[in-house]
Parts: structure tokens; sequence; C-alpha cells
């Protein structure tokens, strides 16, 4: 970053991959959470208009607190949760014509690789295993800005509850170039 205005040069010549994350889906999306999905579907098409092949990856977060606590209350899996309510911004996001995402990875989905990666975080010395079991937090693990970046990682019975997984994914999705 050279703080001034530059061209944009794709790391791939023509090709241009975006990560964006998505929501969490305990329930319905509110306008917090259709304005990044909009900022980037307008940022997507402009790198179309401009002749690029775009690959534009958004997770669902489909695990976290407030779905296992939606599902405990109505007494279904939390599966049935996020299910619905990915069908649900879906909808609402065609209501709105914004693009389908070229790939949904859900949180889901990756825990053996965040496991994987939070694990290797932990043998390189950049995090370290808490107090609580499964609780690992990572720290002075330093950024392209060189910023600090901080996340914790819980196992939660048979689900993860995952703060900042969107970090995790990133990682993941990015290191897959025959995806990006």
């Amino acid at each position: 970053m050279s703080r001034q205005k530059e061209e944009f040069v794709p790391i791939q010549p023509g090709k241009v991959s975006i990560y964006a994350c998505g929501p969490t889906v305990y329930n319905f999306i509110h306008v917090g959470n259709a304005r990044p999905i909009i900022l980037f579907d307008v940022l997507r098409r402009y790198f179309e208009y401009r002749g690029y092949d775009v690959t534009f990856v958004q997770n669902f977060t489909d695990v976290d607190d407030k779905i296992i606590k939606k599902a405990m209350e109505e007494g279904v899996d939390a599966s049935e949760i996020s299910e619905r309510y990915i069908k649900e911004c879906q909808k609402d996001m065609a209501d709105l014509n914004v693009k389908e995402a070229t790939h949904h990875p859900k949180a889901t989905e990756e825990i053996p690789d965040m496991i994987e990666m939070v694990k290797t975080l932990i043998e390189k010395g950049y995090a370290y295993e808490g107090r609580g079991i499964g609780t690992w937090s990572a720290m002075q693990m330093v950024n392209p800005l060189q910023n600090v970046v901080t996340y914790r990682y819980q196992m939660v019975t048979m689900y993860a509850a995952v703060s900042a997984a969107a970090l995790v994914l990133i990682y993941i999705w990015h290191r897959r170039r025959d995806i990006l």
C-alpha cells in the first residue's frame, strides 16, 4: 500500500478474485448484512464491466452461538436453522438483483482445515492453547498491512463456534489456487 492512487493490476492477467465475508445465518438478513453484500456485488460488476473474469467467493457462517441458541429454542438441529436462513438470504439477495457468488463455502465445511491451520499456528509459535478446552488465541500474527490480527477458536460439542472465522476462511480459500 503506497497511500496514493495506483492503477489496479491483477495478480493473474485478466482475472480478479474477490473474497467477501457473508452473513451469519441465524435470522433474516438486515441492512447491516445487505450493505456489504451489495457493495461487493457492485465491485464485482465493475470488474466484469472492465472485462475481467471474476471469481467471487462469499461464505455463509453457518455455525455460531446465535444459531445454536435459536436451534435449542426451536428444538431443531442447528443445521436446520442455518439452511433455512441461507435460503432466505439468497431470496432477499435475488430480490435486490445481487448476482450469486461463484462459490458459497459454509464455515462448517471448512472446520477440518481451520483446525489444521490453528494447529500449525500453535506449532509455529503464533498461537497458544488457552485454559479452556479447545480454545486457542492467536496473538502477534501480522497481516500484510502490518496490523495485529486476533481471533479465537472454540469447539462446542459437535459444532464449532468460530469468532472471526472469516479470517481463517479467507486464508483457506486464497490457498486454493484451483478455485481462485
